[in-house]
């Protein structure tokens, strides 16, 4: 009898499930194919120790940046309190330190040129201090600060 329900749950399941290829799960994640430091300026200078990692956490400050970016500053959450370095405890509070690139940024026409890349027409909505979000992009180490970042951040909720 136990053989049988399982049997018939695995088969409606089957049946009924989301069909899901490699792109959509990709598209559902947040994570994007291909060079994860496209358009970010001197990409060189950051070492990608996750091509795509997720994080939660409080936006405690902001600023801009020469380059066009959006810098933001995360009080992670606990279960990723192992995301951030020396650098980013002694420099930043603490704090984890999150892009938003010119080619993500609101206003950006698709496919159009901009600083240090081409827009992906992503319209990332700037995050406000004491906001509680949660990022996806590539979590790299960057070397000319020496700090660990999520950057380019690719979806912000």
């Amino acid at each position: 009898m136990l053989r049988r329900v399982l049997l018939g749950t695995t088969i409606s399941v089957a049946l009924v499930g989301p069909l899901i290829t490699p792109g959509s799960a990709e598209a559902a994640s947040g994570c994007r194919s291909g060079n994860p430091l496209a358009n970010v300026w001197s990409p060189g200078r950051l070492k990608v120790l996750s091509g795509c990692k997720t994080v939660s956490g409080t936006i405690v400050a902001s600023d801009a940046q020469p380059d066009g970016d959006g810098h933001y500053y995360m009080r992670v959450d606990k279960p990723y309190a192992g995301l951030l370095n020396k650098v980013n405890k002694a420099v930043h509070g603490g704090t984890l330190i999150l892009e938003i690139v010119p080619a993500d940024q609101p206003g950006c026409i698709k496919g159009h040129k901009v600083t240090d890349g081409i827009c992906t027409g992503a319209h990332l909505a700037r995050p406000k201090i004491g906001q509680h979000v949660t990022v996806t992009g590539p979590y790299v180490w960057d070397s000319f600060h020496g700090w660990n970042e999520i950057h380019p951040v690719w979806s912000i909720h």
